[in-house]
């Protein structure tokens, strides 16, 4: 098999992002633009071939059963407002195709536990986007974290800030709600900076934390948090007893986009501005900081393409490692192979942060801590931060 061919479902800002990966990387093609505003598929095609002319224009529908009724279709890519990902998630991966799903993966737990167990149990591959794992710099950090170079990790800060006005929430009628977009500034953008510490740390053991909406008026979700997770380093013997990431959230005017993330160790202090640029530095390690130095600047030979500054380079990195996944499955190295292939990034694994940022919401809406992983009886996520008192949210949804 040369190449893949993959439908893009939704082609909105994220959707461009995945289609434009595919059209860059070799071993795969974006056979099928899917929209329900079929212009927008339309015109994310003509800018494709425009980019690149010995790409064979990508067909166009406006519903995922299309996708799933073309027998010339691999794979899907679901980049649609996050409450619509588990149906056709679930749909792909019952017709025998693979799915990758941008994030967050689901806004409720009944969502989420559903999407694990129809991953856990595909023969094909089925994965879901935190493209910041990706990242040499992250990567290696992990590794000195976890073979215990660096110490006992004391305590890890996220302080993260970014810009998202009126019109951002107006442009979309699905955002700044909690029924379709599922919160706002935790689950949309400092969810990147959460799963880095996860990624970092491991699976947290507890969540206590605070939402409001302190200034975006045409939203009911939230523009600011602050809160906490922690460890029980039984399991972890990188992490000092007790260890504890503390959080803080913002969406505030000036802020562009600001995502901080320290890590505090036995043998210094690690700052990191999002997950390939280091901040500030303490360790006294000359030999270990050549390799930081290193792997800060590793290339990852990946093609440059147009779109937000924010995302870098690493969703292509993700949709490389995707692809080769799908090449493996068809050769036999599926899920279900006698010697199956290792994605970077399994659907599995990126569900933790997913279900510590919905049980940080059900803390802020019940007052109390929450223990993880979650009683699917006793904690049920979907009672999220929406049931706070009203003034916590005050405001209303414009209509877009």
């Amino acid at each position: 098999m040369s190449n893949v061919s993959l439908a893009v479902i939704g082609c909105g800002v994220i959707g461009r992002v995945h289609a434009w990966s595919l059209a860059a990387l070799p071993g795969a093609t974006p056979a099928l633009l899917v929209d329900t505003r079929r212009e927008r598929a339309e015109r994310l095609a003509a800018d494709l071939v425009t980019a690149f002319p010995s790409l064979e224009k990508p067909a166009v529908a406006e519903t995922t059963a299309e996708a799933l009724n073309r027998s010339e279709v691999d794979a899907l890519t679901i980049a649609l407002p996050h409450a619509e990902h588990r149906g056709p998630f679930e749909a792909a991966l019952c017709a025998g195709k693979a799915v990758l799903c941008e994030k967050p993966y689901a806004t409720s737990m009944a969502d989420l536990v559903a999407m694990r167990t129809a991953a856990a149990a595909a023969a094909v591959p089925a994965m879901g986007v935190f493209q910041h794992r990706y990242s040499p710099l992250a990567r290696f950090l992990r590794r000195s974290i976890r073979s215990g170079r660096l110490g006992c990790v004391q305590s890890l800060g996220i302080d993260f800030a970014c810009h998202r006005d009126e019109s951002y929430y107006d442009s979309e009628a699905w955002r700044g709600s909690w029924a379709t977009e599922g919160g706002s500034l935790l689950i949309n953008q400092a969810i990147h900076t959460i799963d880095l510490a996860v990624f970092l740390l491991g699976d947290p053991s507890w969540v206590s934390g605070s939402v409001a909406r302190r200034w975006v008026p045409n939203i009911e979700t939230e523009d600011w948090a602050e809160g906490s997770f922690g460890y029980d380093s039984a399991d972890a013997p990188w992490l000092q007893e007790q260890t504890t990431v503390s959080l803080h959230a913002e969406n505030r005017r000036d802020a562009g986009w600001r995502p901080r993330l320290t890590v505090r160790c036995d043998a210094g202090e690690i700052e990191l501005h999002g997950s390939d640029t280091v901040v500030a530095c303490s360790v006294r390690d000359d030999e270990w900081s050549d390799a930081l130095d290193a792997a800060g600047r590793e290339d990852l030979n990946l093609p440059s393409l147009p779109g937000k500054s924010d995302y870098s380079d690493l969703h292509t990195a993700q949709f490389r490692d995707f692809i080769a996944w799908l090449h493996a499955s068809h050769n036999g190295s599926g899920p279900q192979g006698s010697s199956p292939y290792e994605p970077w990034v399994g659907f599995t694994e990126g569900s933790v942060t997913n279900e510590l940022v919905l049980a940080f919401y059900t803390s802020a809406a019940r007052g109390e801590r929450i223990t993880l992983p979650l009683d699917r009886e006793e904690y049920p996520v979907e009672a999220t931060a929406a049931t706070q008192p009203a003034s916590a949210h005050s405001g209303s949804r414009a209509t877009a």
